[in-house]
């Protein structure tokens, strides 16, 4: 597992759909500001421990046999075991507004050592890019300062 440091907000979507409509008020909506986000790679899931779960006030689903997970989680997917889906959940990168809003069914494990693993196909949605020669992912303004570093590598090497 690794992380990025990053702010996003993660919300019931349930909830946010009623304040939308009114019915709730927004401040009444379950969401928690994440400054560190999880992932593993080629995961296309969402992962939530039970701790984030009940922060986020979520109902559980239905279960979801191993085998749709891939290997590179078998160190917190057992296969002996079925995890159930949550309610969905939305995630923007900023104090949320619904241009930015992405949206998943996480499933829940259960003893998950951190809240909330994200699957890597939602970081392109917040404007993260894997950086091949780093290998990890940058922020637009990692992405920025890497060119600048790189342009300065480059001119320095044009003057050798």
């Amino acid at each position: 597992m690794q992380s990025i440091d990053f702010t996003l907000v993660v919300g019931n979507e349930c909830e946010h759909i009623l304040s939308i409509m009114r019915v709730i008020d927004e401040s009444e909506v379950h969401h928690v500001t994440l400054t560190t986000v999880s992932w593993i790679p080629d995961n296309t899931y969402v992962f939530i421990n039970d701790a984030m779960r009940q922060r986020l006030d979520l109902g559980l689903r239905k279960a979801l046999p191993l085998d749709n997970f891939s290997s590179s989680m078998s160190d917190i997917a057992f296969p002996d075991r079925s995890y159930s889906t949550c309610q969905p959940i939305f995630f923007s990168p900023d104090a949320y507004n619904d241009v930015t809003l992405s949206f998943a069914t996480p499933i829940l494990i259960p003893d998950l050592p951190v809240d909330i693993v994200i699957g890597t196909q939602l970081f392109s949605k917040f404007g993260l890019v894997w950086n091949l020669r780093l290998n990890r992912w940058l922020t637009r303004r990692e992405q920025q300062e890497e060119r600048a570093r790189e342009a300065n590598r480059n001119a320095y090497r044009n003057l050798l």
